[in-house]
């Protein structure tokens, strides 16, 4: 017998792109802003162990040389690495090529210690691969599911130029079960 399942979006997508500043090499929050995008937050105790999201982050980045780049979902702004690929060298003098981050997390523990196990992967960096993220072994992360969570995308360049651009079209988060 067939079982159910459903999905729902955990909020409404953007409408607004938004252009993450372009001199950062940590991991820095490139979505959202308050003045663009709306936060995509998980209400406290919303989540139970078992409970899956999915997460797809598409934009568009642009370079000048050829720096690496890293792209991951986080929790919290930069606060908490969900998911991360391997630094990855991008095209030389690349003018607004598309990138695709999607990873799928669950929840193995809740409460104040709770634990999230996330995996995916990143696409459109270099011509011929998809990187995965992580891009060693999956590892748990700690989440605080008693209080309310903001989903992220973040990126780190390896070099600060005002020509490394990284635009975010779309940011969505579908809660999977």
């Amino acid at each position: 017998m067939p079982s159910n399942s459903w999905q729902a979006l955990l909020s409404r997508p953007n409408i607004t792109d938004y252009v993450a500043v372009n001199t950062f090499t940590v991991l820095q929050n490139i979505t959202p802003s308050a003045t663009t995008l709306p936060d995509i937050t998980i209400p406290a105790n919303y989540l139970t162990v078992g409970t899956a999201w999915r997460t797809t982050t598409i934009g568009r980045y642009s370079t000048t040389v050829t720096p690496t780049l890293q792209l991951a979902h986080c929790l919290n702004g930069a606060g908490t690495t969900l998911a991360i690929c391997a630094a990855t060298t991008t095209a030389s003098g690349a003018a607004n090529l598309t990138f695709m981050i999607q990873t799928v997390s669950v929840v193995r523990a809740v409460g104040t210690s709770g634990t999230v196990m996330c995996g995916g992967f990143v696409s459109g960096l270099t011509a011929l691969a998809v990187a995965m993220a992580p891009a060693s072994a999956p590892a748990t992360a700690a989440i605080n599911t008693t209080a309310s969570n903001t989903l992220t995308a973040a990126a780190a360049w390896s070099a600060s130029s005002a020509s490394n651009t990284l635009t975010v079209h779309s940011h969505v988060v579908e809660i999977l079960n």
